[in-house]
């Protein structure tokens, strides 16, 4: 109906993403929801905001649906939202915290900010790609020389090593094409 929901203190949204019968905003600064106030879905006189937290996303490409549910990148891991029905509320969830948070920090703070991610529905698997190098130029920012895969069943994370040569194509994307 072209209205507008505003949240003052919202930096850029980075991304929108539908779940359950709310929409989560991902911002630059901090994650929101909006939702009915009646506990349906919210309606364009009838919604309410609330915000999940303070740690938001600079990486809209690192954005994944992984079955319904949205996963990205934030300044030091990757993290989800989570539902709790016995409260009727969401919180955020860090998966990086116990296990890789220093491989992630380890990749430099601007670099990350160009990581693109996509999920495999057969294999259960989402992939980010990433590059660790140091003082890229602008041009190199699409450039990717590493995966950081995330195994569904068993929530282990591994990563890749793309080699590359200066002669070489370049890894410049990903995606996930799933041919029944």
């Amino acid at each position: 109906d072209g209205g507008v929901i505003k949240i003052p203190e919202m930096g850029s949204v980075q991304k929108l993403f539908a779940y359950r019968t709310s929409l989560i905003v991902v911002a630059n600064n901090g994650v929101w929801l909006v939702s009915g106030t009646s506990g349906s879905g919210f309606l364009a006189n009838d919604y309410q905001v609330k915000k999940i937290s303070s740690i938001g996303s600079f990486s809209p490409l690192s954005v994944v649906d992984y079955k319904g549910v949205p996963v990205w990148w934030t300044e030091d891991g990757i993290h989800t939202v989570n539902y709790d029905a016995n409260y009727d509320s969401f919180t955020l969830t860090s998966l990086t915290d116990p296990t890789i948070k220093t491989f992630i920090t380890d990749i430099p703070t601007l670099n990350r900010k160009y990581v693109k991610g996509t999920y495999d529905l057969f294999n259960d698997i989402v992939y980010w790609i990433y590059n660790d190098t140091q003082g890229l130029t602008v041009g190199d920012y699409y450039k990717y020389n590493g995966v950081l895969s995330l195994n569904g069943p068993n929530k282990a994370f591994y990563p890749w090593t793309i080699t590359t040569a200066s002669a070489s194509p370049s890894v410049r994307g990903i995606i996930y094409v799933y041919a029944a």
